[in-house]
């Protein structure tokens, strides 16, 4: 009893859940059965719109865009004679300034070269010569100059200097030491 009346329940659950599906199955099916029809007519409308644009309006459009094409272009006729004709100008001008520009650049690149070379030659060969001539007269100078106090300190001051420190070592060696050592031999 107690195996059926726990049975019984999931039967019942069973049963009302076939159902339940069924009207969904039943449902989803009329629901795709009218998009499907809503499509089809949708698509039959979709057809006949496209069919007008691309067969009716868009070849009258392109013909009627040709049509302006041409007329624009017949209209720049008088602006593409002037514009061909500017540009055949400038081709003789350049042309013909290609021609001076190759007979002038290397008379004014001589200039330039003089402009540079006579300034390097005269740095070079005369004013930078005579800087190091006077750096090394400086320098001849200044050695003098440290060698000449030198020099008086080494054999002037030194010798009187060292004379002075050692007067009373040269007293005490020469002149006490001999009377001292005399009195400790007797």
């Amino acid at each position: 009893m107690m195996k059926v009346g726990l049975a019984l329940p999931a039967w019942l659950v069973y049963i009302v859940l076939f159902i339940v599906r069924f009207f969904m199955v039943i449902g989803f099916a009329i629901a795709v059965a009218f998009a499907w029809v809503f499509d089809f007519f949708y698509g039959i409308m979709l057809a006949i719109q496209h069919f007008i644009i691309f067969y009716i309006i868009m070849p009258v459009f392109n013909f009627f865009m040709y049509i302006n094409m041409i007329i624009l272009w017949i209209l720049n006729i008088p602006w593409m004679i002037i514009q061909l004709t500017i540009r055949f100008i400038w081709v003789i001008y350049m042309i013909i300034f290609n021609i001076i520009w190759s007979i002038m650049w290397p008379i004014i690149s001589f200039f330039l070269w003089l402009n540079w070379i006579i300034p390097y030659t005269i740095w070079t060969y005369i004013i930078y010569p005579i800087f190091l001539f006077i750096a090394w007269l400086q320098w001849i100078m200044w050695e003098i100059m440290i060698f000449i106090p030198k020099m008086l300190w080494m054999y002037v001051i030194w010798p009187i200097f060292q004379f002075l420190i050692f007067i009373p070592q040269w007293i005490w060696l020469n002149i006490y030491m001999p009377i001292i050592n005399f009195f400790i031999y007797l």
